[in-house]
């Protein structure tokens, strides 16, 4: 079968052909997938790795070689670790694709039998320097004489994230360093920790870039990479973000605000976030918890009210039959929905980690035989495509803006045809709307735990918030009445 390629994804099979080592920075639903492959296929033989989120094996890239018609793409995943082997010492040319985890197991056998050339599908995975992934794909672009990143996000965190990438990209610009490439283009921040003995030491904090040192950066960056949004080459449906208020019952408001008190004192105590690091975390979390109506303790979960799956069963029948996806960030979350859609008699499944089958529950959703699906960021984030519904509910909004990006590109893709819908459940007066703002402006944020604390009226005592520009809130957000 033979598809045709559209302008960027020509542009970019050009670039692999005419440049050794490059970094495309392209957003979800641009068609990386169908790129990349349209570029080996212009080298003809060769030995190709691919690494990727296992999630998106069989999704994108074995979809997409067979709806290519490429004869000799084959996948890892699943294979015993000698016929792993067997088919890294054996396979004469051809591409082979395999996830994160088990490509670090066998970096040296690739580099080993001859796989020089290397492709590397979500780059955010090397954001971590110290990652066991990243030192292996590192080592392994080293010996390469082809190497390609993929990624809408490549530094999620910050721009002292693209390290490992440029360095894998331009080694001959780029200090083997990750210390020597943040002191040469950033400035640090630090922040005081608690060490064994009751001392301190002083960490960094984040790393901001240096304005004398911006352009030069930029420079770099744009020497190597190429930067596509889905706005720019996709004709896609507009988006709009519905805001619905969810108002506790008294018994969940007395022990959300009671458990409120108890942050408030807590730092307020500490003086420092710093010194309470980890417990004020932790009862951020409950509190996220707790503006769902329950909490754990400890192993157990108490349940205080049903304001928001109540709210959250009530847009689902205004929704009709149309097909759905659901976030949540906490399992029990997803138990409170299932049931819910269970006593509401819709098909579903549950995407929430652990071993559920994505690819056959997400063709499940596609073809139409389910109704809904209830998702993790985690479970269901890179590449995956569920654009036959236009409406998707977060029940609880992710920690990360990562997967708060990722999730939403999951319906907000090419092949998508309707507008798009991302209904947010907000319990009123609770950290729901501060989570929601430090998400729409996390670029400019650095500390997600200070700026949720600086957003709730907390001060922390620390200079570490990030606080920054951006926008307030989602463009286009209306409240829903």
């Amino acid at each position: 079968m033979t598809i045709e390629l559209r302008s960027n994804q020509s542009r970019g099979r050009d670039i692999m052909q005419a440049v050794a080592r490059y970094g495309f920075e392209h957003d979800c639903g641009t068609g990386k997938t169908i790129m990349a492959l349209a570029g080996i296929r212009a080298f003809g033989k060769g030995k190709w790795v691919v690494v990727c989120p296992l999630s998106v094996i069989e999704t994108a890239w074995m979809r997409d070689a067979k709806q290519m018609g490429f004869p000799s793409v084959w996948s890892l995943a699943g294979l015993p670790m000698g016929e792993r082997v067997r088919m890294i010492e054996k396979t004469p040319a051809g591409v082979l694709v395999i996830n994160f985890d088990i490509y670090a197991r066998h970096v040296e056998d690739f580099i080993k039998n001859g796989w020089r050339k290397l492709i590397v599908d979500e780059a955010s995975r090397m954001k971590n320097h110290k990652a066991v992934q990243c030192q292996a794909i590192l080592r392994h672009a080293e010996k390469c004489e082809r190497f390609y990143w993929l990624s809408g996000t490549p530094a999620p965190n910050g721009e002292h994230e693209y390290w490992a990438v440029l360095r894998a990209t331009r080694p001959d610009l780029v200090p083997a360093s990750p210390f020597q490439f943040w002191s040469r283009y950033f400035t640090p921040t630090y922040r005081r920790i608690r060490v064994k003995g009751g001392g301190e030491r002083k960490v960094v904090d984040c790393w901001e870039i240096r304005n004398d040192r911006r352009q030069h950066f930029e420079d770099l960056l744009s020497s190597s990479t190429w930067v596509l949004r889905k706005e720019d080459c996709v004709d896609l449906p507009p988006q709009q973000d519905l805001i619905r208020d969810v108002r506790l019952s008294e018994a969940e408001r007395r022990a959300y605000d009671e458990a409120q008190a108890e942050l408030k004192m807590l730092v307020k105590k500490a003086g420092s976030l710093r010194l309470v690091r980890p417990k004020a975390q932790s009862l951020v979390h409950k509190l996220r918890q707790m503006a769902g109506g329950w909490a754990y303790h400890g192993e157990d979960v108490t349940e205080y009210g049903s304001a928001k799956i109540d709210e959250c069963c009530g847009l689902l029948e205004e929704l009709g039959r149309k097909p759905v996806l659901i976030w949540v960030d906490f399992r029990h979350d997803a138990e409170r929905v299932r049931k819910m859609l269970e006593s509401m008699g819709r098909t579903h499944k549950m995407l929430i980690g652990g071993g559920d089958d994505v690819k056959s529950s997400v063709a499940a959703f596609q073809d139409g035989s389910l109704d809904v699906l209830v998702c993790h960021p985690q479970s269901v984030g890179h590449g995956v495509t569920m654009t036959r519904a236009s409406d998707a509910i977060y029940y609880t909004l992710p920690w990360s803006w990562e997967y708060y990006k990722q999730s939403r590109d999951r319906i907000h893709r090419y092949t998508q045809t309707s507008a798009c819908s991302y209904h947010l459940l907000m319990s009123k007066d609770t950290i729901d709307s501060a989570v929601l703002d430090v998400l729409t402006n996390k670029k400019d944020r650095h500390d997600e735990l200070a700026a949720v604390l600086a957003e709730l009226g907390m001060e922390t005592g620390d200079d570490d918030s990030g606080e920054g520009g951006g926008r307030e809130v989602p463009v286009g957000a209306v409240r829903a009445e």
